[in-house]
């Protein structure tokens, strides 16, 4: 049960680590548009 948890953390946190990856990704394509 107490595993489980733990375990459904790591993943949460996985997920939102991913999520921010993408954003910085999503941003510093748009920063290339605007230069060029």
């Amino acid at each position: 049960m107490f595993d489980g948890m733990i375990q459904f953390d790591q993943d949460h946190k996985r997920v939102a680590n991913n999520i921010e990856a993408v954003k910085e990704k999503m941003i510093s394509k748009k920063r290339k548009l605007l230069k060029d």
